[in-house]
């Protein structure tokens, strides 16, 4: 989570000199033979999952995806262990200087995201730590880590007051957010087969845990020239006044924020319509929102918002913020402000845009609003939530990571709009390594489509549909449908609040569909569904003596793997069909009993 550009030492990499004979003169046969294109991966939309095209490539750093000097951490679900906010629960520490982790490159790449955790303060605020990039043996650059951003702290009850965390340490408290990343654009790229490593520069013995980089090759600034539309201007931090404003006296025109990281001290909004905002690459240019995070008064100081304007889009940027908590005080209503937000009309888009570190990604009404090449990570609360009477809305080929409520939701609330969200297309997005809630979560609204999602080692649950939230529900007359879709380590044991379990230490399946709250679950049809390797239930099922779960349909569904239930009932109410169902590999039964008054039937 820290996204923090280094640039210590400029190392151009070049490959070995090589010594070339020739035995004959004939000048042709001194050209270079024209090497075969790479024809990159082979890939089927019909059939991947997630972001497949995504421009990253991960390296685990746990056994057998590196070497290294270091200790790599067993397998725990505890949430005391740091390793149970890690990818596949597993993670390496370096404790010593020079103790290290490395990998060989697979693709030539310049930017390198780390994901690691060091240690917080012990009254809050971060600390700092260092560590070495080096490319075959050559330190190439320095990367400091921060942990600023990240050790979110909550006392172990739930009830007014108390659902949410904050950065604030102290005794009888338990951590959440311990991992965050940081950005790396490195001096030259690293060429496919060079050896990588990060190593520990000091002298500490703090351990500095990875639990992993992600490289991809960086693409040419986008310029000026290339986006001219007939109406963009060009910014200029020097001579054109605070972004804000210029953004508001250039509204409904194309603005160009060139190379550079612009701090703007007060929120974006976007007035009129066909206003665009277009940096010159994610990794190029930085919105930064600096408003003092222990200020309430700063809530209106952070993020981009849309006032119900049609054609306007954000592409091509980092968007951060100094902010470091999801609430100035939740019990006042203080929310610290979101990166995306407002009511979005017709023909808006997000594109190629990063943002961290703000209480969400993004939450806002939208209609007609297309997201995509996103990445959504690091924030307190929702990564994305498409609420109120949102509608024909795609989100797609984007990542939403370690967030602290639904890292990809939609609720159908009250809004502008009348009536449920209705008609959102999820697709070909990864949803990972949220510490609260869900991967992905359904409120209500008619005729979604979820399909070709990948969601992992969420700390929750997977995927959950549920009840509790007040709003128009779930429609009558159009499916919701969840197609092509792997939920994998995912889900949780109860225990008690803070070393097992749930925000409640209630345990937590791979899939949660509940109707115990205010209204039926209905009209929700699941096809070509995997789950794997479930840290609790695979699927489970509830109602409360009012609401029941009916014309919900299952068909080829995979269990693959479960620690307590591969199917769990438990007060479950009305009617659920299903075909084609396989469990296997369970650690316990199958299934439980049937409640009375529910039905689970073959059609």
């Amino acid at each position: 989570m820290k996204n923090i550009f280094i640039f210590p030492i400029i190392l151009f990499l070049s490959g070995p000199l090589m010594a070339i004979s020739c035995t004959k003169s004939d000048p042709e046969s001194l050209a270079p033979v024209p090497e075969e294109p790479d024809p990159g991966p082979i890939w089927d939309p019909e059939t991947e999952r997630g972001w497949y095209d995504a421009p990253y490539r991960r390296y685990e750093a746990e056994g057998g995806s590196c070497v290294g000097s270091c200790t790599f951490l067993s397998p725990s679900d505890r949430i005391s262990d740091l390793q149970s906010e890690a990818s596949n629960d597993v993670a390496a520490q370096l404790v010593a200087q020079g103790d290290y982790v490395e990998w060989i490159c697979q693709e030539a790449a310049d930017g390198m995201v780390v994901r690691f955790s060091i240690p917080d303060a012990p009254a809050g605020g971060g600390t700092k730590g260092t560590l070495l990039v080096k490319v075959d043996g050559q330190e190439v650059c320095q990367v400091v880590l921060d942990s600023y951003w990240a050790w979110q702290y909550k006392e172990p009850r739930v009830g007014d007051g108390a659902w949410y965390f904050d950065n604030t340490p102290a005794a009888g408290k338990y951590a959440r957010m311990r991992f965050d990343e940081v950005r790396v654009k490195l001096p030259a790229r690293i060429p496919v087969g060079a050896s990588f490593r990060l190593e520990k520069a000091d002298s500490n013995t703090t351990p500095y845990t990875i639990d992993f980089v992600e490289l991809e090759p960086i693409p040419a600034a986008i310029t000026y020239e290339s986006i001219l539309d007939g109406t963009n201007v060009r910014y200029d931090a020097e001579t054109d006044g605070p972004l804000n404003e210029f953004v508001i006296a250039n509204a409904g025109r194309t603005i160009f924020l060139p190379p550079g990281r612009y701090e703007v001290n007060e929120k974006i909004w976007l007035t009129s319509p066909n206003t665009r905002i277009v940096g010159a690459g994610v990794w190029y240019t930085e919105i930064y929102f600096p408003a003092d995070p222990s200020d309430a008064s700063t809530y209106a100081n952070r993020g981009i918002r849309n006032e119900n304007q049609e054609g306007c889009s954000i592409e091509n940027l980092y968007i951060n913020t100094s902010n470091e908590r999801r609430y100035f005080g939740y019990q006042d209503g203080a929310p610290m402000g979101r990166g995306a937000e407002g009511e979005w009309g017709k023909g808006s888009s997000l594109k190629n845009v990063w943002i961290e570190h703000f209480e969400c990604g993004a939450w806002l009404t939208a209609e007609g609003l297309l997201i995509s090449g996103c990445r959504m990570r690091n924030n307190y609360a929702d990564g994305i939530n498409l609420c109120g009477s949102s509608r024909d809305c795609i989100v797609e080929h984007s990542d939403f990571r370690n967030n602290g409520d639904d890292n990809l939701a939609s609720w159908s609330s009250s809004s502008a709009f009348d009536g449920p969200a209705e008609h959102l297309v999820f697709r070909h997005c990864t949803s990972e390594l949220g510490w609260r809630a869900a991967a992905v979560g359904i409120f209500g609204g008619r005729g979604h489509s979820l399909h070709n999602l990948l969601i992992r080692d969420q700390c929750e649950s997977g995927m959950r549909m549920v009840t509790e939230f007040a709003g128009p529900g779930f429609a009558e007359d159009e499916w919701i449908t969840v197609d092509k879709v792997t939920i994998e380590n995912c889900g949780v044991r109860s225990g008690a609040i803070g070393e097992y379990g749930s925000i409640g230490g209630g345990e937590a399946s791979s899939l949660d569909l509940s109707s115990a709250g205010l209204y039926d679950l209905h009209h929700v049809k699941f096809s070509n569904l995997d789950i794997v390797n479930s840290q609790w239930n695979g699927i489970s099922m509830t109602s409360n003596d009012r609401y029941v779960l009916r014309d919900i349909y299952f068909e080829n569904v995979r269990i693959d793997g479960w620690q307590n239930l591969g199917l769990d009932f438990e007060n479950a109410a009305g009617e659920v069909f299903y075909r084609n169902l396989v469990l296997e590999h369970g650690n316990g039964p199958e299934q439980d009993g049937i409640s009375e008054g529910f039905s689970f039937t073959q059609f």
